[in-house]
């Protein structure tokens, strides 16, 4: 028997069961389908879907050509892009009054090390106009190995603090969680500088 799942799932994605399709009814003295009132007045006509609805409506749907090719496009294109305005994006004025320096950008790849980018490229800024640089950077890796360092003694000063705690205390269980992660703020990037300094 051939399943029309598919062609169901696109008609529902492009609204086609209340704006363009009919409701399919049985005729009891045939039981064959036939047209009916639409869906937004089938309260007084409303009966389970039955296989032959789906066939009817399976058959509706081949039948109209760019119902076809709605579904074609639904197959190989994400709904968002579908459904993209393409009038509100060409009138997009794309022109600009201020343009930025053409410094290298720094990347932080696949870390969760952006507040520690993010603070090393503030500082920059004035360290290249200090010295006369067209481009520069700060080491990354120098404030991240002493974040390590600090993270790991507070760590374990805190499994000392917390040694008497039985096994599923929340506070142990919150530091075992994740002991020495990458993320952080500004307010650890300005400790980091005050005590380690830049490299």
């Amino acid at each position: 028997m051939k399943r029309p799942w598919s062609i169901i799932v696109s008609m529902t994605l492009l609204n086609m069961f209340i704006t363009l399709m009919p409701v399919c009814a049985t005729d009891t003295a045939a039981d064959t389908p036939k047209l009916k009132a639409p869906i937004a007045t089938m309260s007084k006509t409303a009966e389970a879907l039955r296989q032959n609805h789906l066939e009817a409506m399976e058959q509706a749907f081949d039948g109209k050509l760019h119902y076809r090719q709605m579904q074609n496009a639904l197959t190989v294109t994400p709904v968002n892009e579908m459904a993209l305005n393409r009038s509100i994006v060409i009138r997009m004025d794309n022109s600009f009054s201020c343009k930025l320096d053409d410094w290298s950008i720094t990347a932080q790849h696949k870390t969760g090390r952006c507040w520690m980018f993010a603070g090393t490229n503030l500082l920059r800024v004035a360290a290249m106009k200090k010295m006369n640089l067209k481009d520069f950077q700060f080491s990354q890796n120098y404030l991240f190995f002493w974040d390590k360092i600090e993270r790991s003694n507070y760590f374990l000063e805190a499994v000392i603090d917390t040694a008497d705690r039985p096994d599923g205390d929340r506070t142990v269980d919150f530091l075992l969680s994740s002991p020495i992660s990458d993320g952080g703020q500004g307010n650890m990037f300005v400790s980091l500088v005050k005590k380690h300094g830049v490299s």
